[in-house]
């Protein structure tokens, strides 16, 4: 796996925790997050999945 996936995925784990476990957070999702940083988590985390596909389809 690229490098660059490996630091999106760090990224990424507290919020799958979060989305598994909402008690955990001490906020809201709409208190964490605000635009630029959903924008940019989503981007990643597309970058991501395509990446996979591609895998799957060697």
């Amino acid at each position: 796996m690229p490098e660059e996936f490996l630091r999106i995925l760090r990224d990424l784990t507290p919020d799958f925790v979060i989305s598994r476990c909402p008690d955990v957070a001490e906020e809201v999702p709409y208190e964490i997050y605000d635009d630029s940083t959903a924008k940019r988590k989503l981007e990643n985390a597309k970058k991501v999945v395509e990446w996979v596909r591609r895998e799957l389809q060697r």
